[in-house]
């Protein structure tokens, strides 16, 4: 058979002081599986990351601290297709950012350390960012986007890479 997995993430974060943010997230998907005997599609709310942001410095460049922990939601093993995974995972990242000094553009990376209480094995997430503005309201991006399985003796390993060349669009001033 074959199948295939939309995914959906709401990413709120709530500034309680200049250095603190508070951040909720929650992933929604839909995925479709079809075989020689049936075809099935399903949609639920997978998880919920709740977390915080801290700021460390701004100078000379932006850092900051990150917690996140995952809790599964709806998830059954004998569902067809089976959506996200029964695991709470607590993450750890390292997130700096820094304008480039004489043109419109920016850098950004993260680096950190993701403890998972189930299989599959623990993992290094990292991510890199390159941006340039080319008008006022568009920025040009390219990203890579990864982790990095840390193996364990009967744990299964998901190392991926992913890369991401696209539009940022700022709505900003539409939304005020």
């Amino acid at each position: 058979g074959k199948g295939n997995e939309y995914r959906a993430e709401l990413k709120l974060e709530y500034g309680l002081t200049d250095r603190y943010n508070l951040m909720l997230y929650t992933v929604a998907k839909q995925g479709h599986w079809k075989d020689d005997n049936n075809s099935s599609t399903r949609r639920a709310f997978t998880e919920i990351l709740p977390g915080v942001k801290y700021l460390l410095f701004t100078d000379p460049f932006i850092s900051t601290l990150q917690l996140k922990v995952k809790f599964p939601l709806n998830y059954n093993e004998n569902d067809v297709p089976a959506l996200g995974n029964h695991q709470i995972d607590i993450e750890g990242k390292l997130l700096t950012a820094q304008p480039w000094p004489k043109l419109p553009g920016y850098t950004k990376f993260e680096f950190g350390f993701k403890g998972r209480l189930g299989k599959p094995a623990n993992e290094l997430p990292y991510y890199l960012e390159f941006g340039y503005n080319l008008i006022p309201k568009m920025i040009a991006k390219v990203s890579l986007d990864g982790k990095y399985s840390l193996r364990q003796h009967d744990q299964s390993v998901e190392d991926l890479v992913k890369y991401t060349v696209g539009p940022i669009f700022k709505f900003k001033d539409y939304l005020d």
